[in-house]
């Protein structure tokens, strides 16, 4: 006879036995494998069934991007991108279910009529183009056109009578107001360029980029107000300056730690620091800060040189040439030239010279005429070695060329 407590634990053992043999139903998984989303910045794009259009603007150079996609929820794209890729070509996009099927997109690129190109080129009457051309940023999201220009070229052809166009190149030759044959008013800060058939507008915002001293003169004991660029200048002058910074020569004993500029004329709408009005102290070098329209600064640096005598072609090698024995030459000194040797500037073997005038004119000139025994045989340069009344012999960097076979 089965006790009732042993028949109560066998009927359990039964029934756990009777479910552990039930087996769970297989889990469901999604099929779902679409793409809902390709998102690519500043460019409008559409999901049209498996094809992904991309509307690119005509003005776009390149077309490499890096588009945002999203896809059904448990699904993935491939490839998975990371760097932006060329679109110019159809790419195909395979979306993976979690089910492991699979559905195929493809890109199709398509360059929107409107603006291609802009160009800003330098241009006479008769059609002829200058070599400087200054290429425009178009700004398809802000609707803005940036062109930088050079102000030092612009002026410069300007002399030969070559003025600023825009050379507009538009997919289908829309017209575009201002027109390419249209001369440029780059003063104007507040221009836009209209296409009518689009009825689509840009700003044109046209800038100077240089950030230059062209011209500045102090208040020197000099021929003149003469200044140089220090890329024209001899080695020992311009050490520790730029070929854009300026030299300028002058005699001594002048008291150079409070002068401001006669004038300075810098680049067209760059503005500069400290002002100019203000004395400065040039018995150093002085730096000014240049900042061009473009908002780009530039140091420039002012040196002046201080010298007991000063010729004309002092500050670089590109003297005068004479097949004379008997010459003629100026300058200015802290005192009268008494004597002067020739000295050639490659080998400094001297020459002897003598001095047959040495007289100052009424505007203040003083004038040499040089004489030598005997030409040399082959074509040389000297500088002068001058002894001065002061009891001084200094050497100066102006000289002459002797040239037997000069014409």
């Amino acid at each position: 006879m089965i006790k009732p407590i042993h028949f109560l634990l066998f009927f359990i053992f039964f029934i756990c036995s009777c479910s552990n043999d039930d087996s769970e139903p297989a889990a469901i998984k999604s099929d779902s494998k679409e793409i809902i989303d390709f998102f690519i910045d500043g460019i409008d794009t559409e999901i049209d069934g498996n094809i992904i259009k991309i509307y690119v603007p005509a003005s776009r150079e390149l077309n490499r991007f890096l588009p945002q996609i999203k896809s059904s929820e448990k699904s993935e794209v491939f490839p998975k991108l990371n760097i932006p890729i060329d679109f110019t070509n159809p790419v195909n996009f395979v979306v993976k279910a979690e089910d492991a099927s699979i559905n195929n997109y493809t890109t199709e690129l398509i360059t929107l009529n409107g603006l291609e190109s802009i160009t800003m080129i330098l241009k006479s009457d008769d059609g002829n183009t200058g070599v400087d051309k200054f290429y425009g940023e178009i700004d398809e999201l802000e609707e803005k056109i940036y062109i930088n220009y050079s102000s030092k070229s612009v002026n410069g052809f300007k002399r030969f009578d070559f003025f600023p166009y825009l050379d507009i190149k538009m997919t289908n030759n829309e017209e575009t107001i201002p027109t390419l044959n249209d001369i440029i008013d780059i003063s104007n800060k507040n221009q836009k360029l209209y296409i009518p058939s689009l009825n689509k507008s840009y700003d044109l915002i046209i800038k100077n980029e240089d950030n230059l001293i062209e011209r500045i003169y102090l208040p020197l004991t000099t021929y003149g107000s003469f200044s140089q660029l220090a890329s024209s200048a001899y080695d020992e002058f311009k050490v520790g300056l730029d070929d854009n910074d300026y030299i300028f020569h002058t005699l001594k004993n002048q008291d150079l730690t409070n002068l401001k500029p006669d004038s300075i004329l810098i680049s067209d709408y760059a503005t500069i620091t400290p002002d100019p009005s203000t004395p400065q102290d040039f018995s150093k070098d002085v730096t000014y800060t240049i900042t061009s329209e473009t908002g780009v600064e530039k140091t420039r640096k002012i040196r002046v040189i201080e010298k007991n005598i000063i010729f004309p072609n002092d500050t670089s090698n590109a003297g005068s040439v004479s097949n004379n024995t008997t010459w003629f030459d100026r300058y200015i000194a802290t005192s009268k030239v008494i004597a002067i040797t020739l000295v050639n500037r490659e080998t400094n073997e001297t020459l002897a010279c003598q001095i047959i005038e040495n007289y100052e004119t009424t505007d203040g000139d003083t004038y040499l005429i040089l004489e030598i025994d005997e030409m040399p045989l082959t074509r040389s340069s000297y500088y002068y070695r001058c002894t001065l009344e002061e009891g001084i012999t200094v050497d100066s960097y102006g000289g002459i060329g002797l040239d037997p076979d000069k014409d």
